[in-house]
């Protein structure tokens, strides 16, 4: 159960044309000019619907079958030398084939074996289907007792057995669009934006999403 959230002052009209403006991804500013609130009104609103997301327990254990991947996020630090990721924050996530809900969480340290397998052990029921690109790192997952299928993305991108990833990498592209349209996000918030990026992707459609925030203020 979360608490209830004190009265507002807001009319029912302006604080439903609230909600439905985060759940458009209004900005803040935005929203404030076309409500005519203060924009400290409308980011304090927005502020407590993400607390809510972050209040959210996490999903029960994946089983059926599900696609799991790595990604990195943010930009280089100016000045500093290295290829690829080097200086980018990684991220894994979990998708599944038959719901569609994704799972994702950032990582302190560079994606390998002794990293991910943990991850997948914690969310993951034993016996499930993975379906992962080819990096070594899920190597054990058939001996931990998971049915490992393996696309190598050097060769092709779907076998004619039904192997792919792309389900959890449209998220990716999903979560680079979101992290964009907030323009300087700071990679020491990425874990808050995160949150809410896994609920608006988990939640749709809009009318369910609207539904949802609208039972977190106890907004009926």
């Amino acid at each position: 159960m979360y608490k209830k959230i004190k009265q507002t002052q807001l009319s029912r009209w302006k604080m439903a044309q609230l909600i439905t403006e985060w759940c458009y991804a209004t900005p803040a500013a935005v929203c404030a000019r076309k409500l005519n609130l203060s924009r400290t009104t409308v980011q304090l609103w927005y502020g407590r619907i993400r607390e809510k997301i972050l209040q959210l327990p996490p999903p029960p254990l994946f089983t059926g079958a599900v696609e799991v991947d790595e990604s990195y996020f943010g930009k280089k630090p100016f000045g500093m030398k290295g290829t690829g990721m080097v200086g980018k924050v990684p991220f894994f996530g979990i998708r599944s084939r038959e719901t569609g809900l994704v799972w994702v969480t950032t990582m302190n340290v560079e994606p390998r074996q002794e990293t991910i397998i943990p991850i997948i052990q914690k969310m993951v029921s034993p016996g499930t289907t993975i379906y992962s690109d080819g990096f070594g790192a899920y190597a054990p997952l058939k001996s931990l007792g998971y049915k490992h299928r393996v696309v190598y993305h050097a060769h092709v991108y779907v076998t004619d057995k039904n192997v792919y990833t792309n389900g959890i990498e449209s998220f990716w592209r999903y979560l680079r669009h979101f992290f964009r349209s907030k323009r300087t996000l700071s990679k020491n918030v990425y874990k808050q934006y995160l949150s809410e990026a896994v609920f608006r992707f988990n939640t749709r459609p809009m009318a369910n999403l609207r539904k949802v925030v609208r039972n977190f203020l106890d907004f009926d």
